[in-house]
């Protein structure tokens, strides 16, 4: 595996969830504006950088999982 695709891994692993799944943000540290924790979205894309989510309140952000908690929900 290559640099790009550890980071790939790194990533997808820390946002717990795939494309297509609900999230909900458990938490939100310094930094990370625009999500709160609660919110509810689905996860839309997963790249090295983070995850490009479309919360139910109707913004898409990309966020970035080592500052947001995610899980998923049901």
């Amino acid at each position: 595996m290559d640099a790009k695709g550890a980071r790939l891994l790194r990533v997808r692993i820390a946002v717990g969830a795939a494309p297509g799944e609900r999230v909900e943000v458990v938490s939100v540290e310094d930094g990370q504006g625009g999500v709160r924790a609660g919110e509810r979205g689905v996860v839309l894309s997963v790249g090295e950088t983070g995850a490009r989510v479309a919360f139910d309140s109707g913004d898409q952000l990309l966020v970035d999982p080592f500052t947001v908690r995610l899980r998923p929900v049901a």
